[in-house]
């Protein structure tokens, strides 16, 4: 049998943090893209245009890196979703199931069910007895 235990809080914390990772992504980016275009005024050549080629291979990199992680945050956040309709549901349908439940079904049809339980009922009154005598 295949099992899932979810944390939604803690999966709504990785939302967020994976969120704010992609934002400083950005935020680095754009002042990477600053400091590249402001560089040719104080360095020229070819090591120069070597920075600049490497830097811009970076921030290309960095933009990828903050849409990847912008995406699993909304993956998460869809699995979140998704969770949380399917147990509100589930809750649903057993509810619905015990309302419809007719005072016939909840008692055991066969009849040795009905003994087992009478069986059963008789030696949990016999413990109780003996128990209440106990505190005599």
């Amino acid at each position: 049998m295949t099992s899932i235990k979810i944390d939604v809080s803690q999966a709504e914390a990785d939302v967020r943090e994976l969120k704010r990772v992609a934002s400083e992504c950005c935020e680095a980016q754009r002042n990477i893209t600053a400091i590249l275009a402001r560089l040719p005024l104080d360095w020229q050549g070819e090591a120069a245009r070597e920075f600049i080629g490497a830097g811009t291979k970076n921030n290309t990199r960095l933009l990828k890196y903050a849409d990847d992680l912008r995406r699993q945050a909304k993956s998460i956040s869809a699995i979140i979703k998704e969770y949380e309709r399917m147990d509100a549901e589930i809750a649903r349908k057993i509810k619905a199931q015990e309302t419809n439940m007719t005072a016939s079904e909840r008692v055991p049809e066969r009849e040795s069910e009905i003994h087992d339980l009478k069986d059963v009922l008789e030696e949990t009154g016999d413990i109780l007895g003996r128990l209440f005598e106990s505190f005599k």
